[in-house]
């Protein structure tokens, strides 16, 4: 890519994010998902039992996982049902920090897979900002930005 189209291409990013593309100096996108998105995206640490149906009065061995989540508005997280599904514990990591908060699911819809989780801390929700979503569709070819915590 030429410099002209990486520089249009951070401006889609920016514009994606619903933040300002700086004008005076040359962002690349990590410096706006950097400043912006880990902001509103957080680990989830989860220790799960699920229900053995072989033997309704046991349960199955204890699991433990890691997904994604971010937070929406009104001190919410958003993340998928599939992760928290059966779970005993869940605890909350933001990005820098090595602290785990305690968190709570609010709603759960499996067949939507989405959760809403709720962190009772109020040290936790310091320097968090809510995920703003651009309300336009990218379209074919576009730059975007993936962010979250893998495998």
């Amino acid at each position: 890519m030429t410099e002209s189209q990486l520089s249009t291409a951070d401006s889609s990013v920016a514009a994606m994010l619903n933040v300002p593309s700086p004008a005076s100096c040359y962002a690349t996108d990590h410096d706006i998902v950097a400043d912006t998105v880990f902001k509103s995206v957080v680990k989830l640490f989860v220790s799960s039992c699920a229900p053995n149906y072989r033997s309704p009065w046991q349960m199955s061995i204890q699991s433990h996982s890691s997904s994604s989540g971010f937070i929406i508005s009104n001190r919410r997280i958003l993340c998928n049902a599939h992760g928290v599904r059966y779970a005993r514990s869940i605890r909350v990591r933001k990005h820098g920090d090595s602290k785990k908060y305690d968190a709570a699911i609010q709603h759960i819809a499996h067949c939507d897979d989405l959760a809403i989780l709720t962190v009772k801390s109020e040290r936790f929700w310091r320097n968090l900002l809510p995920l703003q979503f651009e309300s336009k569709t990218p379209k074919l070819q576009d730059t975007v930005v993936v962010v979250g915590y893998p495998m």
